[in-house]
């Protein structure tokens, strides 16, 4: 009975540093997406239970409303990348959020605010925006890092991006470099998109402003890496989970290729890996050799 008794009380007293143990935020959150009436966020947790988003229209708390994600799945590198879609947003107007993890509110140093799209087509002139646009972003890795001098040169500029009061950044591939212990396995090509998300002065950046992005080959796979790569698919889910554009390829296409508009501007993101034939293929040889395949330029 004693020993029955103190097994109680201890029970009674570890119960509540049970229930209390949060999951944490690895990533993020990062603005995806901006249209007239949706927009979406991205982020990453780890051993979290229920992740919550509470978004208002800024100052004005009757407005306010949330987005759930209860269990979410888990990556084959054990993080949870989440993507929240808010809906139905009021056109042209400043909305501030909040982040909860497990029922414990977290905290930035820099506001957590998104604009939605003006309605201007028909009505008045174009809005002037400006943007930010990059590729090539090595960030070191020590312990996958090829021997010698380290190919990046650190991260200070991301900061300076976060405070240029740009509209949005687009990431023109090369995003990230996927090494050769990342590239020969699943959870290798996942454990490299988390890691270099969860890089510390990228993180006012993605919050400052909103993100599209296309790849190149070290974000899809090897250097100069083609169609043939077998991760292809892979590395194609963790891109598309990770960033926020409105769309990826076709259904019967697949791709990271699509189209965004800001303001009176298009922009095209082109697909160079997905369908591309192996560059050393003799163009005489083979007149149908490709970079992009047919179905993205037709």
């Amino acid at each position: 009975m004693r020993i029955s008794l103190l097994f109680a009380v201890l029970l009674g007293l570890l119960a509540p540093h049970f229930a209390s143990a949060a999951g944490t935020l690895v990533s993020g959150p990062m603005l995806g997406y901006r249209a007239h009436r949706e927009t979406v966020i991205t982020l990453e947790t780890k051993d979290a239970k229920e992740v919550r988003i509470d978004y208002q229209l800024a100052n004005r708390p009757d407005t306010a409303l949330s987005k759930t994600i209860t269990a979410p799945w888990v990556s084959p590198a054990g993080g949870q990348p989440l993507k929240f879609v808010l809906p139905l947003l009021e056109m042209g107007a400043s909305y501030t959020y909040t982040l909860t993890i497990d029922g414990q509110p977290q905290t930035f140093p820099y506001p957590l605010a998104f604009k939605t799209t003006d309605l201007w087509e028909w009505r008045k002139a174009p809005p002037d925006f400006s943007f930010i646009f990059g590729t090539c972003a090595y960030l070191n890795d020590p312990a996958y890092d090829r021997p010698g001098t380290p190919y990046g040169k650190g991260t200070e500029i991301f900061r300076h991006m976060a405070a240029s009061g740009a509209d949005f950044t687009l990431w023109g591939g090369d995003n990230l470099y996927l090494r050769e212990a990342d590239y020969s396995s699943v959870s290798g090509i996942w454990y490299r998109y988390s890691h270099d998300r969860a890089t510390p002065d990228l993180q006012p950046l993605f919050a400052s402003m909103h993100h599209y992005a296309t790849w190149d080959d070290h974000d899809y796979g090897p250097d100069n890496a083609n169609e043939s790569f077998e991760f292809k698919d892979v590395t194609l889910a963790a891109f598309k989970t990770y960033w926020g554009n409105p769309s990826y390829g076709e259904a019967n296409n697949p791709g990271v290729y699509g189209k965004f508009v800001w303001g009176d501007a298009a922009f095209f993101l082109m697909d160079d890996r997905t369908y591309r034939d192996d560059t050393t293929l003799d163009q005489e040889k083979n007149p149908r050799k490709t970079a992009w395949g047919d179905r993205q330029i037709t």
